[in-house]
């Protein structure tokens, strides 16, 4: 409150806060007064039904959402022992994880708007990121001769690249409605639980297996539900709801548990060989 009531007053009205002149902290006062309402429309929070392009997250119908509504991540399976259904739980699980995310995304303007450091793409790209990735290693992996979008896969391929020159264009582009890229995902879904369920592929999944561009989907697409949420962090307040299929925040988070000091003891490990990596 004692910070509020020194801000001068222009700061509650007067931000720059999109592109590279943006300045995270300048939001501090908008956010905190709540002075500032994101636009409403069709990608408003709560999203509507349609907005769910595979599994909604709902008890029984999405693997890792609970009886009380709250979504978790299933364990990774084990390539050598499991089966397509568990292969299928994990993918929907993996989807529906990404689109609960960004379902706290306020409006249209916050998918397309440019992250103030200028480093990444707006979220947009990764929306549909993820989502084209599967088809672009299922072909190339053999598992698919046709894309779906060749537009959408092109502008979608590629992410942050480390040259010089994509640090200067890399948001100077106008990006597909959002509507579009909503639906892209909807058929990307289909195709791939397709392939999971009757792709021509055989257990075990090794990495020089085709399926092996099936699990390298989901691991990739979990990356950047961290990368994303990352990107969502820096965006004003106001912008940002929190998803009601969050499990709640873990108890150190507010009773100052986490400021406490922990004192682990030391434990002998006898000197051995260690193996790094999963099995080939």
């Amino acid at each position: 409150r004692a910070l509020l009531d020194s801000a001068p007053s222009t700061m509650a009205t007067a931000s720059i806060d999109s592109g590279m002149f943006r300045n995270p902290n300048r939001d501090l006062y908008v956010n905190l007064a709540g002075t500032k309402r994101p636009a409403e429309d069709d990608y408003s929070y709560p999203k509507q039904d349609w907005w769910w392009t595979g599994k909604p997250p709902v008890h029984g119908e999405c693997p890792g959402v609970n009886a009380d509504g709250f979504i978790t991540s299933l364990a990774v399976p084990d390539c050598a022992t499991c089966s397509r259904q568990d292969i299928l739980d994990y993918f929907d699980n993996t989807w529906t994880l990404t689109e609960v995310l960004m379902s706290g995304l306020q409006g249209r303007e916050v998918f397309e708007r440019t992250p103030w450091h200028q480093l990444r793409h707006p979220l947009i790209f990764y929306y549909g990121h993820v989502a084209c990735l599967y088809i672009n290693k299922f072909r190339v992996a053999g598992l698919l001769t046709d894309g779906v979008d060749e537009y959408m896969e092109q502008i979608m391929e590629t992410g942050v690249d480390e040259m010089s020159w994509d640090d200067l264009s890399k948001n100077e582009m106008t990006w597909p409605d959002l509507r579009e890229v909503t639906e892209y995902r909807r058929k990307v879904y289909k195709i791939v639980k397709d392939v999971i369920m009757e792709g021509a592929w055989e257990f075990p999944i090794k990495i020089d297996e085709p399926a092996w561009a099936i699990i390298m989907g989901f691991e990739h697409e979990r990356i950047h539900l961290e990368t994303s949420s990352v990107l969502m962090r820096e965006l004003p307040a106001h912008l940002v709801s929190r998803p009601a299929q969050f499990p709640p925040y873990h108890p150190s988070a507010t009773d100052g548990s986490a400021s406490r000091t922990v004192s682990n003891k030391m434990l002998p490990v006898p000197a051995t060989k260690v193996e790094l990596g999963k099995p080939r």
